[in-house]
């Protein structure tokens, strides 16, 4: 009779997580053992995706052996983010890959990832974090984290704005027009005219809600236009 002891830390789907050690029992209760091949003790340290182990033993009764196929992964899966420039303007577009991947392991089982997308202004003002993990199929979870940061928006970032968001040219011309008059504003210190006709835009972006422009595109133009006010 031939028997393995084996010892680890055993993780998922028969995958070990840790060193193994392999030891073999040979027994039998009628004769002598004459003669073993590959019964010693043997240890295990790297990773692997199935290593055979095989105990041959001879006695009087004949010959038996006995194999077993030892799976190890001890290394974390990684999450990778790809695409972040880190700063960006309101006007900009974000295009953040999320990957996961476990190599030559186990494999991923299952990831939170996310790819993050959108124009830079349908995210907050300010520093953004996002984080995500995977685990892999013996049971090893790893994870990473990413953040980027909007800027204050500018009157030339706005301006970009009203041009992507507003469907009717000569609309987004008056808008533009009354915007170009805050930004003249502002340059010659003016911060009372540049408050009035930033409200005066807010008024021309509230009377295109949920026409040419939709309720989140106004919402999006007023808030920016209200952060730029004295």
């Amino acid at each position: 009779m031939i028997a393995p002891n084996i010892t680890g830390t055993l993780g998922n789907n028969s995958w070990f997580k840790s060193n193994v050690s392999v030891s073999w029992t040979v027994t039998d209760a009628e004769s002598a053992i004459s003669s073993s091949t590959g019964c010693s003790s043997t240890s295990l340290t790297a990773d692997t995706n199935g290593t055979v182990l095989t105990c041959m033993a001879t006695s009087a009764g004949g010959t038996n052996s006995q194999s077993v196929t030892i799976k190890i992964d001890k290394t974390a899966p990684t999450v990778t983010y790809s695409g972040n420039k880190g700063t960006y303007n309101t006007g900009d577009t974000i295009n953040i890959t999320c990957t996961a991947s476990d190599g030559s392991g186990s494999g991923i089982a299952s990831s939170t990832c996310q790819n993050i997308s959108g124009p830079a202004s349908s995210f907050n003002l300010g520093v953004n974090s996002y984080s995500a993990t995977a685990t892999d199929n013996a049971g090893n979870q790893g994870g990473n984290s990413t953040s980027f940061t909007v800027l204050q928006n500018s009157f030339a970032d706005l301006i970009a704005l009203v041009n992507q968001y507003e469907t009717k040219p000569d609309v987004a011309a008056k808008m533009v027009s009354t915007l170009l008059a805050a930004q003249s504003a502002f340059l010659s210190g003016n911060f009372k005219t540049m408050d009035n006709q930033l409200a005066a835009f807010v008024n021309q972006v509230k009377a295109q809600s949920g026409k040419s422009l939709s309720s989140a595109q106004a919402a999006t133009l007023i808030a920016l236009a209200q952060a730029l006010e004295a």
